[in-house]
C-alpha cells in the first residue's frame, strides 16, 4: 500500500481508467478514508465490475472507500519488489506524534521539472529548502545532503549493471559461435581443398571461388539467423514470465522491426566473417601441390589458423564461465548471509484495525489466543506498520542523539513490538534485556549494536536517555537486515508496542512445524475475526527472502545457462578441430602405428596436444577476467571477484570439458589400420 499526496497522479500525469483520483481535501485528518486500487486489483478482487466504486475494502491501516481504478500500465514506485495495489492519501492522525514532530524521516518527494530545468537547477533549489530546515532544527540535519535525481535512474540504477553483464555475456557467446563457425567452415575448406584446386586449374578464378564459399556462409547463416528468431520468440515468453518482480514494463519487451534488424545484422555479420577466414584461405592455395599431395593433408598454416581460433575459443568461454561461477557464488553468498533473525518458519499476517464495537485490546488478546491454540505454533508477536520482515516500509525514519556521550545524531528506524518479538524473531539479545509486560505505558527502548555503537563508544548504554524520543535504553539487540543482505544497514530502536496504539500492525508467526503446512490452520483460526470473515493473507518470510532475491536467482540462472551454452559449443569446436586433424593426419598416425607407437600413445598423443590448446585458451580467458574484476566488484555479493576458487573451478571445468570433447576423435585415431593406411598410400 502507498500512500501518498493527491498531486502524485498529477506529477505522474496518470489518470484512473474509472472514477477519480483522491484530492487534498481529503489529506486532513478524520476525513472519510478513500483510496484508488490497481487495475490487477479490480480484475482479481472484484472481476473488472464497473460497480466497485464506492464500495468498502479492507487494509492493513481500516476500512477504505474505493474511488478510482488506475490504468493497467500503471506501477508506483516502480521500484518495489511487490507492484502497489492500493494507494491512500497522505492523512496522518494527530497522534501519531513521531510521524509530525519534524523528527522523523519516512517521506519520498518527487517532481516535475519544468521545461528548460536541470537536475544540477533543481539540486540547488532543494539544497535551499533544506538550508532552512537545518535552521530549524539544529543538530538534526548534522552529516546529512539531500541528494536529486531522476526517477528513471532509481529503475534503470538497479538492473543496468546485471544487464550490461548480461549483454556483454550475449556478446562473448555470439563471438564463441562466430569463432566456432569459422573453425568449422576452415575445417571443411580444407577437406574440400583438392576440389577447389581442381575448379582453379580448370580456369575459375580465386576471387569466383571466395565468393561461393562466402555465399555458402551467408545462406547457413540466414537458416541460422531465421532458427534463432523463431527460437527467440518462443523463448521470449518464458523468460518474461522468469523475470523478478522490480523489473518495470516488461510488457514493453517483444520481438518488434528493431529487434529483427539487429539480429538480421548480427548473422549477417557473423556469417561473412566466419566465411572470410577459409576464403582468405583459398586465395592462398597452390592448385598443383594439393593435388598431388590430396585434400586431406594438413598444412602448417592451416594448423596455425585452426590453433589460434580453438585457443580464442577457449579463451571467450574462460571468462565467460568464470563470470557465471562469480555470480552463482554471489548468489549462494546471499543465501547464507546472516540477516541477524532466523527466517525461517516465521509468517507474518497483516491484521486489519479492529471494529468498532470491540476494543483493541480485547481484539488483539483474542488474536492471541487462537493463534496460540493452532497445533505448530511456536511463538507470536506484534509488530506496528504493515510489512512483514523483509519486505519494504514498517517503520519509520528518526534523528536520535543522546546527551550521555554528545554523540552527533544518528538515522535510526524506530519500530513498535511486542515483548515476543526478539524471541520469536529470534534475535540475540547482547546486553541488558527486553521488553516486558511491566514495561507497558514506560518511556523504555531497545537499541541495536549500530545505534549503540555511533552513540555510545566506549560506553554501557544501558539506562542512558535517547532523545528526541526522551526514551531510556534498557537492552542492546543484534542488528538485523530487515530490507535483505544488500540492504543498507540502519540503526533500529525499538519501543514496546501497546493494544492501545492506533496504528496498523503484523502479527508474527513462529512455527515448529513447516509454516506452510501451518498457514492453512493460521488462516482458518483468525477468519472469523475479520470484518469481512476472509481468511486473512500470511506471508511466509521465507517466500519473501525468494521475492527479495528473485533477481540475483535469475541473474545466476542467466549466466550460468550462457556458460553452459558456451561451453557446449566450445566442446563442440574442439571435438571437431580434433577430428578435423586427426582426419588429415590419418597416414601420419598410420605411419607412427606401423613403425610401434601403441595406441596408448596416439591417445596420449592427441589429447596431449588439445590440453595445451586448452591451458594456453584458459590461462588467456582467466587474465581477462582477472583484468575485468573491478567492473564485476559492484555487481557480485559476498565473494571477491579475485577469488582463487571461482578460477579453480572454471578451469577445471573447461579442461575437463575439452579433454573429453577430443578424446572421443582420439580413440578413433588409435583403431587406424595402419597396414590399409599403407596401402592407399
Amino acid at each position: 500500500m502507498v500512500i501518498a499526496t493527491a498531486s502524485l497522479f498529477d506529477v505522474l500525469r496518470v489518470r484512473p481508467t474509472i472514477g477519480t483520483v483522491f484530492g487534498e481535501e481529503h489529506e486532513t485528518p478524520g476525513r472519510d478514508a478513500v483510496a484508488v486500487i490497481s487495475h490487477g486489483l479490480w480484475q482479481r478482487r472484484y472481476g473488472g465490475d464497473p460497480g466497485v466504486l464506492g464500495k468498502s475494502l479492507e487494509t492493513p491501516t481500516g476500512a477504505v472507500t474505493i474511488v478510482g481504478v488506475m490504468p493497467p500500465t500503471f506501477g508506483f514506485p516502480v521500484e518495489a519488489e511487490q507492484p502497489a495495489v492500493i494507494w491512500r492519501p497522505l492523512a496522518p492522525p494527530p497522534e501519531e506524534r513521531v510521524l509530525t514532530s519534524g523528527r522523523s524521516s519516512y517521506l519520498r518527494v518527487i517532481g516535475r521539472l519544468r521545461d528548460g530545468v536541470s537536475l544540477e537547477q533543481a539540486q540547488a533549489d532543494v539544497d535551499g529548502v533544506f538550508v532552512g530546515f537545518a535552521a530549524e532544527h539544529p543538530g538534526l540535519y548534522a552529516n546529512l545532503q539531500p541528494r536529486t535525481e531522476y526517477l528513471l535512474d532509481t529503475l534503470t540504477d538497479r538492473v543496468a549493471g546485471w544487464m550490461q553483464l548480461v549483454l556483454a555475456a550475449v556478446l562473448i557467446l555470439m563471438a564463441i559461435g562466430c569463432v566456432n563457425v569459422a573453425n568449422l567452415l576452415l575445417t571443411r575448406a580444407a577437406h574440400r581443398a583438392r576440389d577447389i584446386s581442381v575448379r582453379l586449374s580448370l580456369g575459375a578464378t580465386r576471387a569466383q571461388v571466395m565468393f561461393a564459399l562466402l555465399v555458402e556462409s551467408l545462406v547457413l547463416g540466414a537458416i541460422a539467423t531465421t532458427a534463432g528468431l523463431v527460437a527467440a520468440a518462443w523463448l521470449l515468453r518464458i523468460i518474461k514470465a522468469a523475470l523478478p518482480p522490480g523489473i518495470a514494463r516488461t510488457d514493453a519487451v517483444h520481438l518488434d522491426a528493431r529487434v529483427l534488424i539487429a539480429c538480421a545484422t548480427a548473422g549477417f555479420v557473423t556469417a561473412l566473417v566466419a566465411g572470410l577466414v577459409p576464403g582468405w584461405q583459398v586465395s592462398k592455395l597452390a592448385p598443383a601441390q594439393v593435388i598431388k599431395d590430396g585434400s586431406g593433408t594438413s598444412t602448417p598454416a592451416r594448423r596455425r589458423w585452426q590453433n589460434a581460433l580453438l585457443i580464442t575459443q577457449v579463451a571467450l568461454v574462460t571468462t565467460l564461465i568464470v563470470a557465471s561461477t562469480l555470480l552463482i557464488g554471489s548468489f549462494a553468498s546471499i543465501v547464507r548471509a546472516d540477516l541477524g533473525f532466523s527466517r525461517h518458519n516465521l509468517a507474518g499476517v497483516r491484521l486489519p484495525a479492529p471494529v468498532q464495537a470491540v476494543s483493541p485490546a480485547d481484539f488483539y488478546t483474542r488474536v492471541r489466543e487462537v493463534i496460540n491454540s493452532v497445533p505448530g505454533v511456536a511463538s507470536i508477536a506484534m509488530l506496528g506498520g504493515s510489512s512483514v520482515p523483509l519486505s519494504t516500509g514498517g517503520s519509520t525514519g528518526v534523528r536520535i542523539s543522546t546527551p550521555a556521550t554528545g554523540a552527533p545524531p544518528v538515522s535510526a528506524d524506530f519500530r513498535r513490538v511486542s515483548p515476543e518479538y526478539f524471541q520469536t524473531a529470534m534475535i540475540p539479545v547482547l546486553h541488558g534485556r527486553t521488553f516486558t509486560t511491566g514495561d507497558h505505558g514506560q518511556a523504555v527502548a531497545v537499541i541495536d549494536q549500530l545505534a549503540a555503537r555511533h552513540l555510545f563508544e566506549g560506553h554501557s548504554p544501558i539506562g542512558q536517555r535517547v532523545e528526541p524520543l526522551g526514551l531510556t535504553v534498557i537492552g542492546v539487540v543484534a542488528n538485523v537486515k530487515l530490507l535483505g543482505p544488500e540492504g543498507s544497514s540502519q540503526a533500529q530502536i525499538y519501543r514496546m508496542l501497546s493494544d492501545t496504539d492506533k496504528i496498523g500492525r503484523v502479527l508474527l508467526v513462529r512455527t515448529s512445524a513447516p509454516v506452510a503446512t501451518t498457514v492453512p490452520a493460521i488462516q482458518a483460526a483468525l477468519a472469523p475475526l475479520m470484518t469481512d470473515r476472509r481468511s486473512p493473507r500470511v506471508d511466509v518470510v521465507e517466500d519473501q527472502f525468494r521475492l527479495l532475491t528473485a533477481d540475483r536467482r535469475f541473474n545466476a540462472g542467466v549466466m550460468a545457462a550462457l556458460g553452459l551454452l558456451g561451453l557446449l559449443i566450445a566442446a563442440s569446436g574442439i571435438y571437431a578441430t580434433t577430428a578435423a586433424m586427426v582426419a588429415q593426419q590419418t597416414k601420419e598416425i598410420g605411419i607412427r602405428m606401423a613403425l610401434g607407437a601403441s595406441a596408448a600413445r596416439v591417445i596420449r598423443g592427441i589429447t596431449g596436444t588439445a590440453a595445451r590448446q586448452l591451458a594456453v585458451g584458459a590461462a588467456i580467458g582467466a587474465a581477462g577476467a582477472w583484468a575485468a574484476s573491478g567492473v564485476l566488484e559492484a555487481i557480485v555479493f559476498g565473494i571477491r571477484p579475485t577469488d582463487p576458487l571461482a578460477y579453480v573451478v572454471p578451469l577445471a571445468i573447461i579442461t575437463l570439458g575439452g579433454c573429453l570433447a577430443a578424446l572421443v576423435p582420439a580413440m578413433k585415431a588409435a583403431q587406424v589400420d595402419p597396414l590399409q593406411t599403407l596401402r592407399s598410400e
